[in-house]
């Protein structure tokens, strides 16, 4: 089981890594989209920004505000789902050559190039 739990706690970090690198990209499209749409319904206060309103929601209703991701956090989450994902693949490649029959094992393989 040691193989299998090595894995679900490579996946679990591939998972929080990609969440949160999903809600920057989220950001910065909503940021991005609003700019575009209109400029005026967007603003920046210190670290965090402000929407009046969604370019594809209703109009009405209360501003969101989000902080505003710096540069550095952004680069960290790009390094963290890099590394999540490429200790996923090898946490998946130790499960496959421990746990997984002959022919699955071949085919793993051949696609690699192993």
């Amino acid at each position: 089981m040691h193989v299998i739990d090595d894995y679900l706690a490579a996946h679990g970090r591939y998972v929080e890594a990609l969440e949160s690198l999903d809600a920057i990209g989220a950001l910065l499209r909503d940021v991005g989209e609003q700019l575009l749409a209109d400029p005026r319904h967007v603003r920046f206060e210190k670290d965090a920004v402000w929407l009046d309103r969604r370019v594809n929601g209703p109009s009405d209703g209360p501003a969101s505000r989000s902080p505003w991701p710096a540069p550095e956090r952004i680069r960290q989450a790009i390094e963290a789902f890099l590394a999540a994902k490429e200790a996923l693949v090898k946490e998946s490649d130790v499960l496959v050559d421990a746990r997984a029959p002959e022919s699955l094992r071949k085919a793993v393989a051949e696609r690699s190039g192993r």
